[in-house]
């Protein structure tokens, strides 16, 4: 039975996130705490990490170790990180100013680096990493593609497709003329023959990646000494395996170099096919990255727009039923901010009286709205209510709030009542105070009291004779058929 491998857990994670977090404390603990001393140059090294790409990568650091006397007397060498022209001007002997933490003199660095140069220089060197760049840029691109759309998701998919054939498959360049010759010591041997080194499995199914090159290759670093003074320099080279006779550790070979780039010297003989070889080496993944990312993508766009569309489906009949009930509630102010351009500033709460019914089996509404500055309005309508001018008559007008202020409507509170199906309801209000200044009744029942109101408003609406407003209705057929 295939044995499964773990998958990293979340404590993993978590020490992970600790080790990060202690690194990076630590650093700014240096640049707060660390003490400035002057210490020798007692050796060098030149540090290689293979990358282990399909077409040859690898990392070089150049550390120097420096001695140093601590506080307590006791004296502590540490490796410090230096830049390639400083390793090369520095000998041993030679004096170079560190910064260490007393409790812990293992963590140092040179004077003129801080904890900011540190992350400047390991972002530029993930950035250095071809594929870790190719997912950074494309991962965000298609995120803001699919908040744009389904053309710009395809868009973004084909220019990431090209990105990664210029950033994977760029063969990289390593020719130059190397006319001299020497012998160098192998210093240390790396065989490559999977790339990545490991593949993790999390499903006895899964993990399929053949990550197996067609050419494996050996990384071979090469000590040399360019000139008759001077230090030994660390040279590396990548050759097919196996294609190097007598490659050993210790073993020294002919190299080819070039005088002013000691560093980028090759040995002699050996092939190098593994470059053209493996140059589609993730072709595949590369691909499946494209495909699925634009999938993803486009359901993201996709699920946006339909986001979009039940979010206007959902709120234009809500929109619809809370606007006919601000104009319905609010038409007094609507009706005098129109009049106002005309005829001056009307005050809804308080130069305004509606009157009319509503409802029954069309639900319709219809009426007058009366200005105290004596323009008059009508409106009628369901769902949407018109309004049509017509025209005005102050004196009217001032006879309609005389009486309504007469039997002190507006002292009036009309208490919630119980809706009645298919029922016609009138209503007389002045002003706009939910339940204030106003009086209901059922149609055809007439309150005695607000008689001598609706004449007045009968005349003002041009009603004619007494009366003539509460049959107005049902000769017009406006709401009622």
């Amino acid at each position: 039975m295939r044995r499964r491998r773990r998958r990293a857990s979340r404590l993993e994670l978590f020490y992970a996130a600790v080790i990060a977090a202690l690194m990076v404390g630590g650093s700014v603990w240096l640049d707060r705490s660390g003490t400035l001393v002057t210490a020798e140059v007692a050796g060098k090294r030149e540090r290689i990490v293979v990358g282990y790409e399909p077409m040859g990568e690898w990392d070089r650091y150049y550390e120097v170790s420096a001695a140093f006397e601590q506080s307590d007397g006791g004296r502590w060498q540490a490796f410090v990180r230096v830049p390639e022209a400083r390793y090369d001007s520095l000998r041993a002997g030679d004096s170079i100013e560190v910064r260490y933490l007393p409790q812990f003199p293992a963590l140092a660095r040179t004077s003129d680096r801080s904890t900011v140069t540190a992350l400047a220089e390991f972002g530029s060197r993930l950035a250095a990493i071809p594929i870790l760049a190719w997912l950074a840029i494309g991962i965000p691109a298609l995120w803001i593609a699919a908040r744009i759309g389904a053309i710009a998701v395809v868009g973004v998919s084909a220019a990431w497709a090209v990105v990664a054939w210029t950033m994977l498959f760029t063969l990289p360049s390593r020719e130059g003329p190397r006319p001299m010759e020497a012998v160098a010591e192998v210093r240390g041997i790396t065989l490559v023959d999977r790339s990545p080194e490991h593949v993790r499995q999390t499903r006895a199914h899964t993990g399929r990646f053949d990550n197996r090159l067609a050419v494996p290759y050996q990384v071979v670093q090469l000590a040399l000494m360019p000139g008759s003074a001077g230090d030994t320099v660390l040279a590396v080279d990548a050759v097919d395996s196996g294609s190097v006779s007598g490659l050993a550790h210790g073993a020294r070979l002919p190299v080819r170099l070039d005088p002013g780039a000691p560093r980028e010297a090759q040995l002699a003989g050996g092939t190098r096919s593994f470059v053209t070889a493996n140059r589609f080496h993730f072709l595949i993944p590369g691909l499946g990255c494209v495909i699925l990312g634009a999938l993803i993508a486009l359901g993201l766009a996709w699920k946006r727009r339909e986001r979009r569309q039940r979010t206007a489906t959902s709120s234009a009949p809500t929109f619809a039923a809370a606007a006919i009930a601000v104009l319905t509630f609010c038409l007094p102010g609507a009706v005098a901010a129109q009049s106002s351009a005309r005829h001056g500033p009307v005050t809804p709460g308080v130069d305004t009286v509606r009157v009319g019914c509503g409802g029954g089996m069309n639900g319709g509404n219809s009426g007058w709205l009366l200005a105290r500055t004596g323009r008059i309005t009508r409106f009628s309508g369901r769902t949407e209510l018109t309004l049509i001018d017509a025209g005005e008559d102050p004196d009217a007008v001032a006879r309609v709030f005389a009486e309504l202020d007469r039997i002190g409507i507006r002292s009036r509170a009309e208490s919630e009542r119980r809706p009645i199906p298919d029922a016609i309801i009138c209503s007389v209000k002045i002003g706009s105070v939910p339940r204030r200044g106003e009086i209901h009744w059922l149609y055809g029942r007439i309150p005695p009291e607000i008689e001598p109101a609706l004449a007045a408003i009968d005349s003002a609406v041009g009603g004619g004779e007494s009366g003539a407003w509460r049959n107005h209705w049902q000769r017009t057929g406006d709401v009622w058929p």
